[in-house]
């Protein structure tokens, strides 16, 4: 039998042409991943914010304003077109960077291919796909991904020009050097260095493009830049002038000029917790030296195209720095557009070390270890730095995405947001796409003017009923202290936070209402003498309730609660700020969510120094109430719909219940219980539709046995605002507290909650088919409990409706025979022996009663171990400070005890009728 012949198999062998689109392939898709990632991690710094702000104006307003700049027009009119095509924001700002950043890979690829071959290419390209430097303004809103785009552009066109001799190459860089002019006041180096570059190549290459040729491509540049010369030279020169006058800068010496751009350019902007990396770029500066010094003597003609390439840009601008310094920490990115030619040097240099390692006599091995060791240790100073710059917030305090983000959530129709910079005015365009305020430049004659600061204070607020107002205070704060004084002065103060360097104040119009005469006096001296508010009538979540509070303080100026409660006492919005005298200025925002409905103001005040609360007193200076019931108002629906972010959730779940309703989000405590506890908890509804239909909402806690242990099953808002009058887009804030069962068992325990039919006991579902949704976890601890009867001073055993007994009492009279001065602190202890559990949650309260029944000093609080955690015959030590004030007269009082419904007020009674305990009898004295 003929023997079968064999056949090799055949080898597939890529093309160089499909090697190289595969490799470049490979780069680009490193290159578009490195940029890409974390794009939208980092906040927007000011010149981002200028960038958004001049690219979002009119055409000709946008030219106007660049000529005042220190930047020209051309890469703003780019990022115009490009929010035309997809939309203004942060992230969209950032992705047309990263295009640019990506397209400049290609082009380096090109220059290298042309300059040194394919393998100093590949390893070229690499190195600037993977660049921290260039990858960090691949992702920066600025011109610097443009500047070095073009640059690249201009220097592969003169290269290809002078090897094609093509004269499309010769019009490619008439244009790319006109955009780089227009893009950068720096480019006139690159446009020098392009000049000096060709003279290079026509010196060592015959076939270069003549003088004519390149003399028309540079003649067309400068000709179609003349136009923005004329207009913008005296401008800049203003400009420059000033801002050099006003920074101040010291020139950098030329070895500190010279190590910043070599560190910078191997490894980025470094985060000061991150210097320790940069003694790695010394390695790379050594390459790159030893690769000019190796390049002239192999590729002179290319090399010296580097040298000049990177050599004139970076002298030109050292002159600068010494004729008009601008050393900011990130001036280095001036010189972005030399980092090729300082990579391609580089790569020179790997090639000098790699011959020299390989080279006859040398052990394979050991030269090859050594090498790898040498470039590994920039490669992973590079690694460590981009981590850096992935993970590390470089502007912490200057991150208005938290400020904005509150603003958009609560701002609503005929709002003002006023700026000082441009840039807080471009951060709000990208980061507040639906705006519902309007955007106000303060006019800087306000600065000095105060009549017309004034007057525009009162523009304002005749068009505006509330003003947002951004104060950053780190490069002067005359004029927002100035601004905010007056703003307050003509309105009233809402609401201020601090977000890092800037104070977000919000002020609202004040009462037109004409001030009503009143004589309520408090503790301490302290009296409400005229009283002003605003219309009854407030929308929930964006209304203010405006009012203005005449002051008559004798002491110390104390401090006002201010609170929107129903009437079961729950609260619906509430700030807590100080007072002035004669006249306090006040608005209470009402909270996102608070159902339509009738509500009332209530009023405290109490001493900052210690807190204690400054009683309402009687007209003999008797306490009679720790608050006052400043108004009526009623809550009407928001005039549109509020996003889901304007209430505080610190859990979001966004999950729809049917067809008709959404659990937003809720605050929910997932730390740790104690037994008894109760458990605080706010749901947060979004009605999609009309309801028609009555729902309640279930809370359960379920122990880690899966035992359902504590539940509640009430109406929404416990009956205030039933389903059926919830209207589609309403906010609902559902607030729940939930009883922890006094006897365990402890460990986790879930927390779920839902909606179901009152008629029919139908849950509603979720998409996905559960009838509930997981809240969250909470751990819960056994309370340890006493059963060992303390030792009193008087045991009384006393029995509080059936439920309670007052064991005994002990007080720590300050003077022998219960006598006691003005002024006097006494210390009281009472011991409670619960006969069970107790149903309502319990206040205890100690009162000196004159022999009119006169209250003339009180204690009430909650127990520190709450009722609902009490057990069967344990026993509950309560601690009171009983504080006598100055103003009682001398003679003979009362102490009595007594226990009430925290809920309701009802006081538990005595088996005489009674509701409260005669525990002793004292006598005051003055001192």
């Amino acid at each position: 039998m003929a023997r079968r012949a064999q056949r090799r198999p055949t080898r597939y062998r890529l093309t160089n042409r499909q090697r190289t689109l595969l490799t470049l392939g490979w780069l680009l898709v490193l290159a578009a991943a490195l940029r890409v990632h974390a794009l939208n991690l980092q906040p927007l710094w000011w010149d981002e914010g200028y960038s958004i702000f001049f690219a979002t104006e009119p055409i000709g307003r946008l030219v106007e304003l660049t000529s005042l700049d220190i930047h020209p027009p051309l890469y703003y009119v780019l990022l115009k077109i490009w929010f035309g095509l997809v939309g203004v924001g942060a992230l969209q700002a950032r992705l047309l960077s990263v295009v640019l950043g990506v397209l400049a890979v290609p082009l380096m690829w090109r220059v290298a291919r042309r300059l040194f071959g394919w393998d100093d290419a590949v390893l070229a390209t690499a190195l600037l796909a993977t660049a921290p430097f260039h990858i960090y303004y691949s992702q920066e809103v600025r011109m610097y991904a443009l500047f070095l785009l073009l640059t690249i552009l201009a220097v592969s066109a003169l290269v290809e020009w002078s090897e094609t001799r093509r004269p499309v190459w010769g019009a490619v860089l008439a244009g790319a050097l006109t955009a780089l002019l227009y893009t950068q006041y720096y480019a006139a180096f690159i446009v020098a260095a392009i000049v000096l570059m060709w003279a290079w190549w026509r010196r060592h290459a015959a076939h270069a493009p003549s003088l004519r040729h390149l003399s028309m491509a540079l003649g067309a540049s400068l000709l179609a830049y003349a136009p923005w010369v004329l207009y913008a030279a005296p401008r800049l020169y203003t400009y420059v002038r000033g801002k050099v006058a006003i920074e101040a800068d010291e020139p950098l010496t030329p070895l500190m000029f010279l190590w910043r751009h070599v560190r910078t350019f191997a490894l980025g902007h470094l985060m000061p917790q991150q210097e320790w990396l940069a003694p790695a770029a010394a390695v790379v500066l050594g390459f790159a030296i030893v690769g000019g010094v190796y390049g002239w003597r192999t590729y002179r003609r290319q090399t010296g195209l580097l040298l000049i390439w990177f050599g004139l840009p970076f002298v030109g601008v050292f002159i600068v720095n010494l004729l008009a310094p601008f050393t900011d920490p990130r001036i280095e990115r001036q010189l972005i557009p030399v980092l090729p030619a300082y990579l391609m040097l580089v790569v020179l240099g790997i090639q000098a070390m790699w011959r020299f390692a390989t080279r006859p006599g040398v052990e394979p091995r050991r030269a090859i270890t050594g090498a790898t060791g040498m470039l590994m240790i920039p490669t992973l100073a590079m690694a460590v730095s981009l981590a850096g710059f992935y993970t590390i917030p470089r502007y912490a305090d200057e991150d208005y995405r938290p400020l904005l983000a509150y603003i958009a959530a609560h701002q609503t129709d005929g709002d003002a947001y006023l700026w000082t910079y441009p840039w807080q005015e471009g951060y709000l365009r990208a980061y507040v796409p639906d705006r519902r305020l309007k955007s106000i430049e303060i006019p800087l004659v306000w600065s000095d003017d105060e009549a017309a600061r004034r007057e525009g204070v009162q523009r304002l607020y005749a068009e505006h009923p509330r003003i947002w107002f951004p104060a950053y205070q780190v490069k002067g704060r005359i004029l927002e202290e100035r601004l905010a004084k007056s703003l307050h002065t003509a309105g009233v103060y809402v609401w201020d936070e601090w977000y890092g360097n800037t104070r977000l104040w919000l002020m609202a119009r004040a009462p037109q209402s004409t001030p009503q005469t009143l004589n309520l006096a408090f503790a301490d001296g302290v009296r409400l003498t005229t009283l002003a508010t605003s219309s009854p009538q407030v929308a929930s979540g964006v209304g203010v309730f405006s009012m203005l509070l005449g002051l008559d303080v004798e002491a110390t100026q104390p401090r006002a609660v201010i609170k929107a409660v129903d009437e079961r006492g729950k609260v619906w919005g509430e700030m807590d700020v100080p007072t002035e005298s004669p006249l306090t200025r006040v608005g209470l925002l009402i909270d996102p969510g608070t159902p339509p409905g009738s509500y009332h103001i209530e009023l405290r005040f109490y001493r900052a120094e210690d807190g204690r609360t400054l009683d309402v007193l009687d007209p003999q200076g008797a306490p009679i109430a720790p608050a006052w019931r400043l108004a009526d108002i009623e809550v009407v629906r928001p005039p549109h719909a509020l996003p889901a972010e304007a209430v505080p959730a610190t859990q979001w779940y966004r999950a729809p219940l049917g067809e008709a309703v959404e659990l937003i989000g809720a605050t929910v405590f997932t730390g740790t219980v104690r037994t008894g506890d109760t458990l605080p908890l706010t749901l947060f509804w979004r009605a999609q539709r009309n309801l028609e239909r009555d729902y309640w909402v279930f809370v359960q806690a379920f122990a880690p046995n899966g035992e359902l242990r504590a539940a509640r099953d009430v109406p929404p808002v416990d009956g205030a605002f039933p389903t059926t009058r919830w209207r589609a887009g309403d906010l609902v804030r559902d607030p729940h507290t939930l009883r922890i069962p006094a006897t365990g068992p402890a460990g986790e325990w879930v927390l779920q909650a839902g909606l179901y039919d009152r008629e029919t006991g139908a849950r509603l579902t979720t998409p996905d088919g559960q009838d509930h949704i997981i809240l969250g976890r909470f751990t819960v601890e056994e309370r340890p409990h006493t059963f060992t009867p303390p030792a009193v001073a008087e045991q009384m055993d006393v029995l509080f409706a059936d439920m309670v007994v007052l064991y005994g009492v002990n007080i720590a009279w300050p003077r022998p025979d219960a006598v006691l001065h003005p002024g006097d602190t006494v210390p009281i202890t009472l011991v409670w022996q619960p006969r069970r559990t107790p149903e309502p949650s319990l206040r205890t309260f100690v009162q000196l009663l004159d022999e009119q029944s006169r209250l003339f000093a009180v204690s009430d609080h909650l127990p520190l171990v709450p009722s609902s955690a009490w057990v069967a015959d344990e026993y509950i030590t309560d601690d009171h400070q009983l504080s006598i004030p100055p103003h009682v007269p001398p003679g003979t009082y009362r102490l009595v005890v007594g226990v009430y419904d925290a809920e309701t007020g009802q006081r538990l009674r005595l088996p005489d009728g009674s509701d409260m305990l005669v525990i002793a009898h004292v006598r005051l004295e003055t001192p």
